[in-house]
């Protein structure tokens, strides 16, 4: 049972503001929401296109968010607009090229993108780095999508204010391509870190998500030397 005092203590831990504009170079403050808030810039790869940045506090360990964001089998679950999901190759652990699609509305055609995606783990397995952005590859599939370029894909991945919650940056530059006018992709990718949050938190209670074979070496734990 909580005390009194403690509960206080975690409420004003759990929604004090997560960031200061003053700490997000180049991000402009857009909103706060409970324990999320929203940052945007102009995009580096289209001055008429937005990135956003959003921050905010899941009630997991940094492996287990970490683990749901690189699981490739559940992923459609939570990202419920990805399909075609397909690993091209794997460099080396921590590091491999990927294909997905993305449904949009019938009046738009469906976009798709290569990724390459590195993961950094720290020796703690407290502080993940999940870097993404558009490569070319051969063996990527050609299909009737538009093919989109991700200028940059990143999950900062933190422990959180208070023990068993973690603290999440999420950085996504996209530019879509095509003819769909930007103030539509703007008003889609503005509402996309909250929306990914909120999905990430309910896939993360369903307690399903698996390490992909390739990465399971990166996230275990460091053999002590023998002395």
């Amino acid at each position: 049972m909580i005390r009194p005092l403690a509960f206080a203590v975690l409420v004003s831990l759990l929604s004090a503001p997560l960031a200061r504009a003053a700490d997000q170079p180049g991000y402009d403050f857009v909103l706060r929401s409970g324990n999320f808030e929203l940052y945007q810039k102009t995009s580096i790869g289209d001055a008429d296109l937005i990135a956003f940045r959003g921050i905010g506090v899941i009630e997991a360990t940094p492996v287990e968010v970490a683990t749901a964001i690189l699981d490739r089998e559940h992923r459609p679950e939570w990202m419920h607009d990805t399909y075609g999901l397909r690993t091209v190759r794997v460099n080396r652990p921590g590091q491999f090229v990927e294909y997905c699609a993305i449904k949009t509305p019938f009046i738009i055609k469906n976009r798709d993108f290569v990724i390459e995606t590195t993961v950094d783990v720290d020796p703690t397995r407290t502080k993940i780095l999940i870097v993404s952005k558009s490569v070319v590859d051969p063996d990527a599939p050609e299909t009737s999508a538009v093919r989109g370029q991700m200028n940059e894909g990143r999950f900062t991945i933190e422990p959180g204010p208070v023990a068993g919650t973690t603290r999440i940056t999420a950085d996504m530059d996209v530019d879509p391509k095509g003819s769909c006018p930007r103030w539509i992709v703007n008003k889609y990718q503005r509402n996309w870190p909250g929306g990914m949050f909120h999905a990430m938190r309910g896939f993360l209670a369903r307690k399903v998500a698996t390490l992909p074979e390739d990465l399971k070496p990166l996230f275990a734990p460091a053999v002590p030397r023998k002395p």
